[in-house]
C-alpha cells in the first residue's frame, strides 16, 4: 500500500484527470444510429487504457478501473453494480499484457490483441442488457470498438507522437 502512496503527486495527477474525463464525457454528444442503439465515445475506457499502456502502475490503474467502474454503474445502470466495474478491472489486466510481449508482437498484432479486447468488453456489456441479439447488434458493438480503438490511434499520435503503442 505504501507504494501507491509514495509517488502521490503523479497519482493526484492520474485520479483528476479521471475526475475531468468523467466530467467531459457527461457532456459528450451521443451518435443515434437507431431507434436503441447509440453509439458513444467511451473517454474513460481510453484513459485506462493509455495508463495501461504508458504507466508502469499497474495496482494503481486496476484500483482506479474499478472505482471508474463503480461510478459508471451508479451513474449509467443501477440495477446491475459491480457489471462496469468488473469488466474494466479485466480489461485492463489484459490490456496491460500487451506491455509484457512488447517485443514479440508486431504493432498489427498488438491492435488486433486490442481491438479484441474492446469487443469484448463492450460485448458482455451489452449481452447483459440486450435481450434479443442479432447480426445487427454484433455488428454495432464491432463498430463501437473500431470506432473508439481508431479514436486511440488517433489520441495516441496526438499526444505521444508515436505510431507504436
Amino acid at each position: 500500500m505504501y507504494l501507491l502512496f509514495n509517488n502521490y503527486k503523479k497519482n493526484l495527477r492520474i485520479l483528476s484527470a479521471a475526475i475531468i474525463l468523467v466530467v467531459a464525457q457527461s457532456y459528450f454528444p451521443l451518435v443515434n444510429i437507431s431507434n436503441n442503439l447509440f453509439l458513444s465515445i467511451d473517454f474513460l475506457f481510453l484513459y485506462l487504457t493509455f495508463l495501461s499502456l504508458k504507466s508502469n502502475r499497474l495496482y494503481l490503474i486496476i484500483i482506479l478501473a474499478f472505482l471508474i467502474g463503480i461510478f459508471q454503474d451508479f451513474v449509467i445502470q443501477n440495477e446491475t453494480i459491480g457489471l462496469y466495474s468488473f469488466i474494466n478491472v479485466l480489461s485492463v489486466y489484459f490490456i496491460n499484457y500487451i506491455k509484457h510481449v512488447d517485443n514479440l508482437w508486431s504493432n498489427l498484432f498488438k491492435g488486433c490483441f486490442l481491438l479484441i479486447i474492446y469487443f469484448f468488453h463492450y460485448f458482455i456489456y451489452h449481452y447483459i442488457f440486450v435481450t434479443s441479439f442479432s447480426f445487427v447488434m454484433i455488428s454495432f458493438i464491432f463498430l463501437e470498438s473500431l470506432f473508439n480503438i481508431f479514436l486511440f490511434f488517433i489520441l495516441n499520435k496526438i499526444f505521444f507522437k508515436s505510431k507504436s503503442f
